[in-house]
């Protein structure tokens, strides 16, 4: 499954980001690069600069990160695992994890940054299963071919659905629609 994402900045800069599911690691920069291009000439862009350039592959878990060991540093970002599984973005979790930590007492920072971060955990923790879920299922389950459905009939379900979604706040009823629609009138969940 392959998708392009814009995000203008002003009327004279954009992001354009050249985005795939895949079922492995292999990355052709050149050929993203000339897909990027591609697209720019396509949407009537004269392309005066590339002010900055990105690659890298993502992994998608289904499981769990390993937690630090006694004693171990604590890890957090990507490596910690405080990122959204199903789709990569670590901004919304970063922030949630800078909030814990800003209320550690510096006088007990290593115990306290420990609490602070499990109890943020213990938080998201319905949040991050079910996107690891999802994930796995669409590597697991749905075929490669059926994978673009999927993702359009997700972005059909109402936006605040969508938008609780990649803020890691999906009420039970969000969940209940990725795989059944809108419940009936009157349900309650």
């Amino acid at each position: 499954y392959r998708f392009v994402y814009v995000l203008p900045f002003s009327s004279h800069r954009v992001l354009v980001e050249d985005t795939t599911f895949s079922d492995g690691p292999a990355l052709d920069v050149a050929e993203r690069t000339n897909a990027v291009r591609a697209y720019a000439a396509r949407m009537g862009w004269r392309v005066a600069r590339v002010v900055r350039a990105e690659k890298g592959v993502l992994a998608m878990p289904w499981a769990a990160p390993e937690g630090p060991s006694a004693g171990e540093a604590l890890a957090i970002g990507w490596r910690g695992g405080w990122f959204h599984p199903a789709t990569g973005y670590s901004t919304p979790v970063a922030l949630r994890v800078a909030a814990a930590l800003a209320t550690v007492d510096p006088r007990h920072l290593a115990e306290d940054a420990r609490t602070a971060l499990h109890v943020l955990e213990g938080t998201l923790a319905r949040q991050m299963w079910f996107a690891r879920l999802l994930n796995r299922l669409l590597f697991r389950a749905i075929a490669p071919s059926a994978r673009r459905d999927i993702f359009e009939r997700f972005h059909t379900m109402p936006e605040e659905s969508v938008l609780r979604f990649y803020g890691l706040r999906s009420t039970r009823a969000d969940q209940l629609r990725v795989f059944c629609r809108r419940p009936p009138k009157g349900l309650h969940i």
